[in-house]
């Protein structure tokens, strides 16, 4: 659905992160974006951003009918932040529909940007910020899907991608790079592809359409046994393993690092499968505003939540996930089950993950669907190297050493401790993890 802007109210909140990426945020603010607003004869109010949660405190009390739209100079850690503060509000529904969000690359991770760059046919490698104003100028409102997220901690909004295994490993571990920009990726991939881990865990999903096995490495497709059903809800029946999932204190925190720093890497020919790291053994003036709110294991591996909530009892939740059994429940006997050991898995909801990332070529952004895709164990470095080179024209697609399907929702079951799962580029509590799309809920400017 395309809305073209309207007039009621010409007034936009931006907010900058000062600290994103290598920390040009506010200059870009005060010469780029500045001089654009005033072209669209907008007005605007600046909140420079001092913590992480400060837009979505600020966000989570605002009179949404004041307000035109919300702009974002950062990285997608904000973007995260501001739907989540939405999300949180009493009048959610109203608040997600009517406050488009706004993008304009400030961070080091711009996957959003690249994104609508790429559907506007805009560039997105050279001079995104020039092109992403002038899409943001000319733009219309747009619906965007989003995706439920429950976890042991409660329940997350996201926009972008759920990550496991070394693209979250790249993603998290690569801060200590951020002054260099989008090039931290690419180093951190070279890091992680020497050291490479491998995590053993449990994937299952509902699929789009039936699901027919990805034979490639797979030691599990003979224990399926898919009966095809004209309702998508009911398409593949297998036999998943009922087990009790938590979060035990400790796996995510400074216990993971200690575990990763202490298992380590994996050395050997380039050409040698790996074998798993882990045994398995277990206002217009630039006025700034701040805000002054307060202010590889055996199966033995029990990851469980306590609560029998989709996630945090005091959380609200207040968007029904009908195809999401509560977190610690099994998932329902129509879904496929994969437990194998895994190099990474993806769930991804755009195209890009940044500039040089085309993850998902096919998505877009009310389609509805998940892209869920996985490697396991048993790539050598090389083809993993070929693989993410493959990854920057989206040709990884076509490779039969990862495999992809969509989806409507999924559930990841982690049984190697020590990894880092990450929602939206964000690192969040180790343990079991579950998602469900939720069509062109929210609205942005493209």
């Amino acid at each position: 659905m395309d809305v073209d802007i309207t007039p009621r109210a010409r007034k936009v909140l931006v907010f900058v992160n000062p600290f994103s990426g290598p920390g040009k945020a506010l200059d870009i603010y005060q010469k780029r974006v500045v001089p654009t607003l005033a072209e669209l004869d907008l007005n605007f109010h600046l909140i420079i951003t001092e913590r992480a949660g400060h837009a979505k405190d600020v966000v989570k009390t605002i009179d949404i009918s004041e307000w035109y739209g919300v702009i974002i100079v950062s990285g997608d850690g904000l973007i995260f932040e501001v739907i989540n503060g939405l999300m949180s509000r009493p009048d959610w529904e109203h608040a997600i529909h009517h406050l488009p969000l706004g993008v304009v690359p400030g961070g080091s991770g711009n996957a959003l940007c690249c994104a609508i760059n790429s559907h506007n046919g805009e560039p997105y490698k050279d001079n995104i910020l020039t092109h992403s104003l002038f899409v943001l100028a000319k733009h219309k409102i747009k619906a965007l899907d989003l995706v439920a997220v429950d976890t042991c901690e409660g329940r997350h909004y996201s926009f972008l991608s759920i990550t496991w295994g070394i693209i979250s490993d790249v993603d998290i571990e690569s801060e200590k790079y951020r002054s260099l920009g989008n090039a931290r990726f690419t180093v951190g991939a070279l890091v992680r592809i020497v050291g490479l881990r491998t995590y053993h865990g449990r994937l299952s999903f509902l699929p789009c359409e039936p699901y027919r096995c990805h034979t490639s490495r797979s030691t599990s497709c003979s224990t399926w046994e898919p009966s095809v059903n004209a309702n998508t809800a009911d398409v593949v029946t297998s036999q998943p393993k009922s087990r009790s999932l938590s979060c035990p204190d400790g796996l995510g925190d400074s216990a993971t690092e200690e575990v990763l720093r202490s298992r380590l890497q994996h050395g050997g020919p380039a050409d040698e499968p790996l074998t798993p790291v882990f045994p398995e053994e277990g206002g217009g003036d630039l006025e700034t505003v701040i805000a002054n709110s307060s202010t590889p294991a055996a199966d033995s591996t029990q990851l469980t939540c306590d609560s029998p909530s989709r996630g945090d009892a005091a959380t609200p939740r207040p968007v029904e996930t009908a195809l999401l059994p509560p977190l610690s429940d099994p998932v329902p006997a129509s879904w496929v089950t994969i437990e194998d050991n895994f190099v990474t898995v993806v769930a991804a909801y755009e195209s890009h993950l940044g500039p040089d990332i085309i993850i998902a070529p096919e998505a877009t952004f009310n389609d509805g669907i998940i892209h869920l895709m996985f490697a396991k164990a048993g790539i050598s470095r090389s083809s993993l190297l070929k693989l993410f080179l493959s990854m920057e024209n989206g040709s990884h697609v076509n490779s039969p050493d990862i495999e992809i399907i969509k989806v409507k929702a999924f559930r990841l079951e982690p049984i190697t401790p020590g990894g880092v799962i990450a929602i939206d580029g964000e690192k969040v509590k180790y343990g079991p993890i579950q998602a469900q799309v939720l069509p062109g809920l929210a609205r942005f400017m493209a």
